[in-house]
């Protein structure tokens, strides 16, 4: 017994000597870094490389055929790029950076990607060329149990997505989220952050925007005493999303049927949601002389082409969203400006992240879509989400 007692005491004593030793070590590692005063790299793939060799990354970072991965439920991984966020999934050999966006860009059907990802959405955000995420790196990130896995539906290449449930599925002919990856070049810098959620990682420098005409990439406006995304960036003008629903008069939400006779949108009667938008609710916004008529696509959509759509359209003052706008997925129960092929009576909404089909006599919340001029002075704010544009009067033509 007196044997088992000493052997104990020496294992603890042995125990208690690795951790000192391992902790001490520590310790005197980055108290020598402290003295050699030498500063992170300002470029990112470096950076990411020399906190996972000073222990910084020790559990979020695996190292795979010279591949820095981030892996499972990382959370030192958050970028901020061209206005919107993502998460870093791995630096390369060559050490060019691969990233997913955090959020979802649309909802499309898997023959409408090629047509939309880099042809409109792309130029949205202002980059060059998505991609979409890889079996393998999905994988390669812990898989269901990767913080690519956020428990939405999305599509990844080869014609297949990532289920709710985190598992790979083929393609079951319905409409996934849009979210694509893209890929940093070696030469990326830091502007700021640490990669937290709260303190991302910042890439590129905020230009300063005088006027609408300076936008370039996904911005929030305030309007009217609301909200409104950029969804859209033409020459002359930019398209603008309510990121709310259309309220009565006690500022509560309130549903509208979209017509109650028949769907013909070319001549839209008095009883339909296009006449209030163009009427009574244009007449009740403030600074009209910031809008101007916009194109709304109004062909039907046939056979999940996408390109059938724009067979015909409508300028409005005043619209809804179509089915290849981007970011109307957070929409619940809202309609869309996008008729089926089989009747006059139907329409689409978005109803729970998902296109669905009902009937034009239905109610459904309306989130009302406009066009503004881009030389409109910028007076105040970021363009973010809680720092919004606040505008400023039209600039002069000579002016602009």
């Amino acid at each position: 017994m007196k044997k088992l007692h000493t052997f104990f005491n020496l294992l603890s004593i042995m125990l208690f000597v690795l951790l000192f030793g391992f902790y001490m070590y520590r310790y005197l590692h980055f108290k020598g870094l402290e003295k050699e005063n030498k500063k992170y790299s300002d470029i990112l793939s470096e950076r990411i490389i020399e906190e996972e060799k000073r222990f910084l990354l020790i559990s979020e970072l695996e190292i795979k055929d010279n591949n820095y991965v981030f892996k499972k439920n990382t959370k030192n991984n958050y970028l901020k790029y061209k206005g919107l966020d993502w998460r870093i999934i791995k630096v390369n050999e060559d050490k060019t950076t691969l990233i997913i966006l955090d959020e979802y860009i649309s909802i499309l059907p898997n023959e409408a990607l090629d047509s939309l990802l880099n042809e409109k959405y792309n130029e949205l955000v202002n980059i060059d060329k998505f991609d979409l995420l890889t079996e393998e790196e999905y994988n390669i990130s812990g898989g269901k149990e990767s913080f690519i896995n956020n428990k939405y539906d999305f599509w990844i290449n080869n014609n297949k997505y990532i289920d709710s449930n985190g598992d790979i599925k083929d393609n079951d002919n319905l409409e996934h989220k849009v979210r694509p990856v893209y890929l940093l070049p070696s030469d990326t810098k830091i502007i700021s952050g640490n990669g937290n959620i709260d303190n991302p990682f910042i890439l590129d420098n905020t230009n300063k925007v005088e006027s609408i005409k300076d936008i370039d990439t996904v911005k929030y406006i305030k309007y009217n005493n609301v909200l409104w995304k950029v969804i859209d960036i033409q020459e002359d003008k930019i398209k603008l999303l309510c990121q709310e629903n259309l309220k009565n008069e006690n500022g509560e939400e309130e549903k509208y049927t979209f017509a109650i006779y028949n769907n013909d949108i070319k001549n839209y009667k008095k009883n339909s949601i296009i006449y209030y938008l163009n009427n009574d609710y244009y007449n009740s916004l403030e600074n009209k002389e910031y809008l101007v008529e916009g194109t709304f696509y109004i062909g039907k959509y046939l056979n999940n082409d996408y390109s059938t759509i724009y067979s015909d359209s409508l300028d409005l003052k005043v619209g809804l969203p179509n089915i290849d706008d981007p970011y109307i997925y957070d929409s619940i129960n809202t309609f869309l400006f996008t008729t089926n092929n089989n009747s006059e009576i139907n329409i689409y909404t978005i109803e729970n992240n998902k296109l669905f089909e009902t009937f034009i006599t239905e109610k459904s919340y309306v989130r009302p879509v406009i066009y503004m001029k881009n030389n409109i002075k910028i007076e105040s704010g970021k363009g973010t989400y809680s720092e919004p544009y606040i505008l400023g009067g039209i600039i002069s033509e000579e002016k602009n």
